[in-house]
C-alpha cells in the first residue's frame, strides 16, 4: 500500500514541518537511502526557498496583504505534492521507525494511529516573578522550531515541597496538559520559600506517554 505525509492541519504547523521534512529528505544519508530523483528533491527546494521569505511576510500584520495569503496557501499547496511525490517514489521497505516518526508516514487509506514519541521534552525555567514559574518547552529534534513533536501534547506535573527532595521521592500530582512552548505554574502566597518540582513527558491523543523529562525545580518567591 501507498505511504504518504499527513499533514498538520493548522497553517503555522505545516510551515514548521516543512522547515523538518525538506532538510530531512536533502540530509546527504538519507538521500543514499532514499535514492529520490533529483529533480523531484530540486522541486521541493525551490519552492521552500520561494516560500520562506513570503512566509516571513505572511507572519508580519504590516506586510500581509491578501495577495501574501493567496501566495503562502499556494505554495504551502505545491510543496505538501512535492513532498508526498518524494515520499511515494521510496519503497516502504526504506523507510525506518524513525523516519515515519519525523515526517508522520501513514499509508494510504489508513486514519495511521499516532506512535508515541520515544525522547523526552527539554524543560528550562525562563524566569519567576512573585508567585509565579514560567517554564519553556522544547522539542530536542527540532530545536529550530517550538512546535509539539505532531500529534502530541505535553503533560507537565508538578509538586511543591521542601528542598532539596531525592528524585524518587517526589510524589507529583497536579498534572495538566500542555500545547504551547511555554507554561506558567502559579502559586498561593503561602508556598513563598517552597520549591516546585517539575517534570514533563508527552502524550498523544491516546493518552499514551513518552520518557519523562529531567526534573528541575525552583524556589517559590
Amino acid at each position: 500500500m501507498l505511504q504518504t505525509i499527513r499533514f498538520p492541519k493548522k497553517i503555522n504547523e505545516v510551515s514548521d514541518s516543512f522547515d523538518i521534512s525538506v532538510p530531512y529528505f536533502l540530509d546527504v544519508d538519507n538521500q543514499k537511502r532514499f535514492l529520490n530523483k533529483a529533480g523531484d528533491l530540486k522541486v521541493v527546494t525551490d519552492l521552500k526557498a520561494l516560500f520562506d521569505p513570503n512566509r516571513e511576510k505572511y507572519l508580519d500584520p504590516k506586510q500581509c496583504t491578501s495577495f501574501i495569503v493567496q501566495d503562502n496557501n499556494k505554495y504551502i499547496g505545491q510543496i505538501k505534492v512535492g513532498l508526498n511525490v518524494l515520499v511515494a517514489d521510496i519503497p516502504n521497505s526504506n523507510f525506518t521507525p524513525a523516519d515515519k516518526r519525523i515526517l508522520n508516514i501513514i499509508e494510504k487509506g489508513k486514519g495511521g494511529r499516532i506512535i508515541v514519541v520515544t525522547f523526552s521534552p527539554h524543560i528550562v525555567i525562563e524566569h519567576v516573578t512573585y508567585l509565579q514559574i514560567t517554564v519553556e518547552i522544547q522539542n530536542p529534534t527540532t530545536p529550530s522550531s517550538k512546535a509539539m513533536p505532531h500529534g502530541h501534547s505535553l503533560f507537565l506535573e508538578n509538586y511543591i515541597g521542601l528542598p532539596e527532595i531525592a528524585d524518587k521521592d517526589i510524589v507529583f500530582g497536579n498534572g495538566v496538559n500542555v500545547t504551547t512552548a511555554k507554561h506558567i505554574f502559579q502559586f498561593q502566597a503561602s508556598d513563598i520559600g517552597k520549591t516546585c518540582y517539575i517534570r514533563g513527558s508527552y502524550e498523544n491523543g491516546h493518552h499514551e506517554r513518552g520518557p519523562i523529562s529531567v526534573i528541575i525545580s525552583k524556589v517559590i518567591a
